[in-house]
C-alpha cells in the first residue's frame, strides 16, 4: 500500500507550534527580581521607596543639599558649569516672555561636544557602591566599565523629541511667592545620543522634567533605582523661584503618579519614570545606567512681522502663530520660525558633561545647537512628502501603462523590469554606522540597476531597443527622486544624514546605464563586445551587396533576374523605378504595408566601407530590417525581433 500524503493541516499545526515556541522564548521574563517572592512584592517595595522620596521633597527647602564648608566649591564645578550654561533669564524677563515658543512639542537635532573647560584636577576613578545606594536591587553586574550610556566619545549626534501634549501646570502659589513668569509645567523628552564609538542609533533614553514656558527653559533628569532624579529635580534648579514652582508642581504630579502605581500594582509593576521604556527586561534584571541631568534653553524667535500684513498683534504674535499651526483656520501668519534650543547634559555618577555644538564656542558653520520643527509642522511635512511619493508611484504606473501599450508581444510586457529590489534587513539597525551606511548604499545601487537586465537581454537577443525612451528616462528620474530627497535634504522626515557624494555616484550609475542603452540602439546591441562573449545571431540590418546574390544575401525584390523570352514583357514606369540605381539606393515594397522602402545596396566590386559604412550608412540601414527569409520590412513593424 503506497504511503498516504500528509494533509496540509498537519503542516499548519507544526508552523503554529513553532511560532508559539518562538514567542514564548523570545518574550522577556516577567518574573520578579531575585529576593522578591512575587512581582507584586517588588512593585510594593518600589512604591514605598517612591513615598519616601516624595516625603523628602516635601520636608526639604531650597539649598538643603548644597555642599557646605570652605572646601566645597571645588566639588561644584561640573554642576555649576551646567547650570551656568542654562541661560540666565532674570536679565531680560519682559523681553523674553512673549518671544519663545510656549509649547515645544516637536523634534530637534544637532551635534554635541564633550565639555572639559573649568573642570580642573586629575581624573579620579568613580567609586559607586551600588549595594549601599540601592540595597533592594539585584544588579546584573556592578563593574563600572560595563555601565550603559557611558559616553566616551568626543563628539557626535544628538536628537531630542519633546512632548508636552498631556501636561499639568502651576501658575501661582497661594502666598504669592510665584510670579507669572515662573509658571511651570511638566514635560517629557526622548533623547538619542550617538558618538563615534556607538553602534546602531546610539543610546536612547527618556527623561522627565519641567518646562518654564514664559522663560523658555527646561530641566530634565533620568530616574532609576539608584537615582530618584525626578523626586530631587527641584534641588537642581538655579534659583529659589524655580525651586518653589517645581516643588509645588511635582508634589501634585508625583502624588498622582504614586496613586496610579498603587492601583496598577497587579497589572503593571514597572517604573513609570523609567529611562528605558522599551526595555521590559530592565525591570526584572536591572542594568546600571549612567544618569543624566539635562538643562535646555529655548532660543528667541525671529519673526518677520512684515509678512503678517498687519493682521496680528505684535505683542502676542508668537501665541497667535502657535494657535494657528495647532488649530489652523486660515489666519494670515508670517513664516513659522524653526524650533531652536541649546542643551547641556551632566552625568552625576559617570562624571562627564556634554553640550550642544554651536555659537559662541563654535562657528555657525560647525553647528547651530539643536534645530528642528514643532510637531504640527513635522506632521504636515510628512503628509506633504507622502503626497509627493504617491505622485512618483502614480507616474511610474502611467509610464508602465504606456510601455505596455507599445510592447510587441505579451512576453515583452512580462520582461519589463520594474521589480522592487530594495530590502532593508531588520538586523542592520544594530550594525555600526559605517557598515550600515555601506549596506544601504549597496541596496540603493542594486535598486537603481534597473536597466542592467534590459541591457543583457538586448545583447542575448541582438535587440537594439525594447523600451520607449520616455519610459526609460521617466522611470530613471522618478526612481532617483526619493533618493535625492533623503541624500540631499538635511531636514528630511527620516532624519537621515545627507551624502551628496553617494547620491552623485547613484545618479551617475543610472546615467551610465542610459548611455549604454542609447549606444545599443545607435551602434548595435553587441557593439564593443568580444565575439566570444555571445552567440552569433542573425543580423537584421546587414550591408546589402549585389555580388552576394549567389549566397542568397540580397533580399527578395532586389535581385535582378536576367530577361527570359517567355517572361519578357513591357516594363512599366513603376517596374523601372524598382530597378533604378540612384547612388546605390534601390526601392522595394515592404512585405507588410506594401509601401515603397528605399534600401542602400553596394554595387558589385565596390568598397562596402566607403558606400554603406560610417555613421550615415549605419543610420540608413536602421530604416529597414531583413528577415532570414530574405524579406524586407520597415523597422517599426519588426521592432525588437530576435
Amino acid at each position: 500500500m503506497p504511503p498516504q500524503p500528509v494533509p496540509q493541516q498537519e503542516y499548519a499545526r507544526v508552523v503554529l507550534i513553532i511560532v508559539l515556541l518562538f514567542f514564548l522564548y523570545a518574550s522577556p521574563d516577567q518574573g520578579p527580581p531575585p529576593g522578591f517572592p512575587t512581582a507584586r512584592d517588588y512593585a510594593a517595595e518600589r512604591i514605598a521607596a517612591s513615598h519616601r522620596s516624595l516625603d523628602i521633597l516635601n520636608i526639604t527647602k531650597w539649598q538643603d543639599f548644597s555642599p557646605k564648608g570652605p572646601g566645597s566649591s571645588k566639588h561644584e564645578a561640573p554642576s555649576d558649569e551646567a547650570r551656568g550654561k542654562w541661560r540666565a533669564v532674570e536679565d531680560d524677563k519682559n523681553g523674553l516672555m512673549l518671544q519663545v515658543y510656549e509649547n515645544v512639542t516637536g523634534i530637534v537635532k544637532g551635534r554635541w561636544v564633550r565639555h572639559t573647560a573649568d573642570i580642573n584636577g586629575e581624573p579620579r576613578k568613580r567609586v559607586m557602591n551600588l549595594t549601599e545606594i540601592a540595597p533592594g536591587t539585584d544588579w546584573a553586574f556592578t563593574g563600572e566599565e560595563y555601565w550603559i550610556r557611558n559616553i566616551t566619545g568626543s563628539e557626535g549626534k544628538l536628537m531630542m523629541r519633546l512632548d508636552e501634549k498631556q501636561v499639568e501646570e502651576v501658575d501661582y502659589l497661594e502666598d504669592g511667592a510665584l510670579s507669572p513668569i515662573n509658571a511651570v509645567r511638566s514635560a517629557v523628552a526622548t533623547i538619542t545620543i550617538q558618538d563615534e564609538t556607538s553602534s546602531g542609533d546610539g543610546w536612547e533614553m527618556r527623561v522627565h522634567g519641567l518646562h518654564w514656558p514664559k522663560q523658555g527653559v527646561m530641566l530634565f533628569t533620568t530616574t532609576s533605582d539608584k537615582f530618584h532624579g525626578i523626586y530631587g529635580l527641584p534641588h537642581l534648579t538655579p534659583s529659589r523661584e524655580h525651586y518653589l514652582s517645581s516643588q509645588k508642581l511635582l508634589n501634585r504630579t508625583l502624588e498622582h503618579t504614586i496613586e496610579g502605581m498603587e492601583k496598577a500594582i497587579w497589572a503593571d509593576p514597572g517604573n513609570p519614570f523609567t529611562s528605558s521604556p522599551d526595555n521590559q527586561a530592565d525591570a526584572t534584571m536591572p542594568v546600571p545606567h549612567c544618569e543624566l541631568v539635562v538643562y535646555v534653553q529655548v532660543y528667541l524667535l525671529k519673526v518677520d512681522l512684515a509678512t503678517s500684513a498687519g493682521h496680528l498683534d505684535p505683542a502676542n504674535i508668537v501665541q497667535q502663530i502657535e494657535q494657528e499651526i495647532r488649530f489652523p483656520n486660515g489666519a494670515p501668519i508670517p513664516v513659522v520660525p524653526k524650533l531652536q534650543m541649546s542643551a547641556v547634559m551632566f552625568s552625576p555618577d559617570c562624571g562627564f558633561m556634554i553640550e550642544s555644538k554651536g555659537p559662541p564656542d563654535f562657528a555657525p558653520g560647525d553647528g547651530e545647537h539643536l534645530l528642528g520643527k514643532k510637531q504640527e509642522l513635522f506632521l504636515h511635512d510628512i503628509q506633504s512628502w507622502l503626497h509627493v511619493f504617491a505622485l512618483v508611484i502614480f507616474g511610474q504606473i502611467l509610464l508602465l501603462k504606456i510601455q505596455s501599450k507599445e510592447a510587441s508581444t505579451p512576453s515583452t510586457i512580462g520582461r519589463v523590469i520594474l521589480t522592487l529590489l530594495l530590502f532593508i534587513s531588520l538586523s542592520s539597525i544594530s550594525w555600526p554606522i559605517s557598515v550600515r551606511t555601506f549596506y544601504v548604499n549597496a541596496l540603493a545601487m542594486l535598486y537603481l540597476s534597473i536597466w542592467l537586465p534590459q541591457i543583457r537581454r538586448n545583447i542575448i537577443r541582438n535587440c537594439r531597443k525594447a523600451l520607449l525612451w520616455k519610459f526609460i528616462v521617466g522611470q530613471s528620474v522618478l526612481r532617483l527622486l526619493p533618493f535625492a530627497y533623503f541624500y540631499l535634504k538635511e531636514d528630511n522626515i527620516l532624519f537621515a544624514e545627507t551624502d551628496w557624494k553617494a547620491f552623485c555616484v547613484l545618479a551617475g550609475w543610472v546615467w551610465v546605464q542610459i548611455w549604454v542603452l542609447a549606444a545599443q540602439e545607435i551602434l548595435g546591441p553587441r557593439w564593443g563586445l568580444p565575439k566570444n562573449w555571445y552567440e552569433e545571431g542573425w543580423d537584421y540590418h546587414p550591408i546589402l551587396r549585389e555580388d552576394n546574390v549567389e549566397a542568397g544575401g540580397l533580399p527578395i525584390g532586389l535581385v535582378q533576374i536576367p530577361g527570359s523570352p517567355t517572361l519578357e514583357r513591357t516594363r512599366t514606369s513603376e517596374e523601372l523605378g524598382r530597378k533604378k540605381s540612384d547612388g546605390g539606393v534601390r526601392t522595394v515594397d515592404c512585405a507588410i504595408c506594401m509601401q515603397v522602402l528605399e534600401v542602400p545596396v553596394v554595387g558589385a566590386g565596390e568598397d562596402a566601407s566607403a558606400n554603406a559604412g560610417g555613421v550615415a550608412g549605419m543610420l540608413a540601414r536602421r530604416l529597414y530590417m531583413v528577415t532570414p527569409c530574405r524579406h524586407v520590412f520597415h523597422r517599426l513593424y519588426l521592432y525588437c525581433i530576435g
